[in-house]
């Protein structure tokens, strides 16, 4: 196999504060088949706490206790680097976007955007949300709008004081139509020392579309799609949301919130699509199924087509057997996330618990149909 990657993007992509949440088994998979190091920068997340705002504590909330769970905080930028190191330069080609990809017999020519062609046995879309690939592949399955909107910031840990309370655990504070969470994770030069590393927090929020298309202007009157990077938000929306926020969770949450600075957010839009191919085009990633980040899914998603999608090629089929057998699996996975996107939903945004009135009996039960979901889907 000898890959081209084509990066659409001319500049170098940075890490633009985002902290993901993965499986502690999609790390361990990613580090014995040699896509990360045993160095590599993450923190542990072994408990979730659920709380609700509450008169008897208003500081921090009534807690209706933690679940188990086996996750690690990574920064995105961190993740991108390491993988990007292992792709030589020669084949990484930066500033070359694609504008068409057709099957010609058993080729597929791709059109680049400045007119030049070129050929190969296979072209795997791996282009994202808004992915030409898909408008290629199945373009009645474009992403929808969801209702909601997820807020999020950073905090060096520092600020925090007393950080103890997210000692290996991921808060979440619940509200009617979503929720709160935050977490530690590396900082931007990769330090996990308590002390050097980052809170990362988001907010949930229900926001109609002309709301969405209101927050996504920008400081310079520029209007995006769907997400806003740090430092570009308004400074009328940013104090907004704070107010807006400030009712629905405890103090001490509350404080964090208004204290961080350059946030950021994007509207949560989902897709699945009934296949994942076409001819000798493929879709990888979020170009493929698109779910709610809440589940956590998005590293084991692409890194699970990738894998699969090599496994297959290497077999001894001929080529375009392999992909038949691997698009099966990819809709069966992607109906996985559909169980597990609508199961999340309903139980995170849609009718979210006063945790401040239950039990850790009732916590439990509340997230086993989330827990079930969760090791069916992977495994």
């Amino acid at each position: 196999m000898q890959p081209t990657v084509f990066e659409r993007s001319g500049s170098v992509l940075k890490d633009r504060g985002a902290g993901l949440g993965i499986p502690t088994a999609v790390a361990v998979a990613l580090r014995d088949q040699g896509f990360i190091d045993d160095g590599f920068p993450h923190v542990s997340i072994r408990a979730l706490t659920h709380s609700s705002v509450s008169g008897k504590d208003a500081h921090y909330g009534g807690m209706a206790g933690s679940v188990p769970t086996f996750l690690e905080a990574i920064r995105w930028g961190h993740l991108f680097d390491h993988l990007r190191s292992l792709v030589p330069d020669d084949d990484y080609k930066t500033g070359r976007a694609v504008a068409d990809a057709q099957n010609e017999g058993d080729e597929v020519k791709v059109t680049l955007d400045d007119g030049s062609v070129e050929y190969y046995d296979i072209a795997v879309f791996a282009d994202g949300y808004h992915s030409l690939g898909r408008s290629i592949v199945c373009p009645t399955h474009q992403p929808r709008y969801q209702g909601y909107f997820i807020w999020r910031g950073t905090l060096p840990e520092q600020e925090l004081g007393d950080s103890s309370l997210f000692d290996e655990t991921l808060q979440r504070v619940g509200f009617p139509g979503g929720h709160f969470f935050a977490y530690l994770l590396p900082n931007e030069s990769g330090s996990t020392t308590v002390g050097d590393r980052d809170l990362n927090w988001g907010v949930f929020l229900p926001l109609t579309a002309d709301e969405l298309a209101d927050h996504l202007l920008d400081r310079e009157g520029i209007q995006h799609e769907l997400s806003l990077p740090p430092g570009r938000m308004r400074v009328e929306i940013e104090k907004k949301l704070k107010q807006k926020v400030k009712p629905l969770l405890p103090g001490y949450y509350a404080d964090i919130v208004a204290r961080s600075r350059n946030t950021f957010g994007q509207g949560i839009v989902a897709t699945i699509p009934d296949v994942y191919r076409r001819g000798r085009i493929c879709l990888a990633g979020d170009a493929g199924s698109l779910v709610p980040p809440f589940t956590t899914s998005g590293v084991f998603k692409g890194m699970k087509n990738g894998v699969e999608l090599i496994t297959a090629l290497a077999s001894e089929r001929d080529i375009d057997s392999a992909l038949g057998a691997w698009e099966e699996e990819q809709q069966k996975a992607g109906e996985g996330l559909k169980h597990l996107s609508d199961v999340m939903t309903d139980k995170l945004i849609a009718s979210v618990p006063d945790f401040s009135t239950l039990s850790e009996a009732d916590l439990i039960e509340w997230w086993s149909a989330i827990q079930l979901t969760l090791e069916e889907t992977m495994g």
